[in-house]
């Protein structure tokens, strides 16, 4: 799996995750911080690949 395809896994549960406290489920607050580190986390991370391998002309 490429790292964009497992950052828009990674988004999606995010979302569904909101979506899901939102409708008045339990939650612990640092599942929430968790998930927020690692989306921050693993966005840094691809946007770094993606500076190192692009075309020098961008």
């Amino acid at each position: 799996m490429q790292l964009s395809q497992a950052l828009k896994v990674l988004a999606a549960v995010a979302i569904a995750f909101g979506l899901h406290v939102q409708g008045g489920a339990a939650y612990e607050p640092r599942t929430v911080g968790a998930l927020a580190l690692r989306l921050a986390f693993w966005s840094v991370v691809a946007g770094l690949a993606w500076w190192a391998v692009r075309p020098k002309g961008l």
